[in-house]
């Protein structure tokens, strides 16, 4: 059996290129802990940290067979995980435009609903029927990351699943929650509960 951790990056990507799962794994052996350790530093977001370095080393993977490295692998890798965490930062200040004008919103309606506590109950009520409509497991993992703050391989140990699967689990939940709530009619409280789950 090859052992691939005395290679060189240049040798590893040269067999990568051919599909070598094994490679890719001794790749991400290598440089996962640094990545995330970047990624941490950057961003100050561990969850975040965390989705980027997977997909990092997802990107990797896809594009193995067009991987062209100029200078050196660590180079080329940190390149792709500065250019994601720049995107991740572009996105979180679009959102947080988004979260203000919402904000604002809430604010100048403030003194006829948010004075209601019928109307507030209303929304507590609107958001557990939400819940309450995800399958048992999804809502237990949509509770576990967002209401517990939990990572995703934290709840993924929980549960006894693989963090792909939490991952899964998420981006579905997002999405019924969504897609419940819009039929609902209530934009501005769908608005908020959308940038609370980015």
């Amino acid at each position: 059996m090859l052992h691939y951790s005395t290679y060189t990056d240049e040798q590893l990507v040269g067999l990568l290129q051919s599909g070598d799962q094994r490679v890719f794994e001794e790749i991400y052996e290598r440089y996962h802990k640094p990545v995330y350790a970047y990624l941490t530093g950057f961003l100050k977001d561990n969850s975040l940290a965390e989705d980027l370095t997977h997909e990092v080393f997802m990107k990797i993977w896809d594009m193995r067979a067009q991987v062209q490295v100029h200078t050196s692998f660590s180079s080329y890798l940190f390149r792709i995980c500065h250019n994601k965490a720049i995107n991740a930062l572009e996105k979180i200040a679009v959102d947080n435009k988004l979260r203000n004008r919402v904000i604002q919103h809430l604010q100048a309606i403030s003194s006829t609903q948010i004075q209601d506590t019928g109307a507030l109950k209303e929304y507590d009520q609107l958001l557990e029927n939400a819940l309450e409509s995800l399958p048992p497991q999804r809502r237990k993992v949509f509770r576990l990351c967002r209401e517990e703050g939990k990572t995703y391989d934290e709840t993924a140990a929980l549960l006894g699943i693989s963090r792909n699967t939490v991952k899964e689990h998420m981006v579905k939940a997002q999405k019924a929650l969504r897609s419940f709530l819009d039929d609902k009619g209530d934009l501005a409280f769908l608005l908020v509960l959308i940038l609370d789950l980015l």
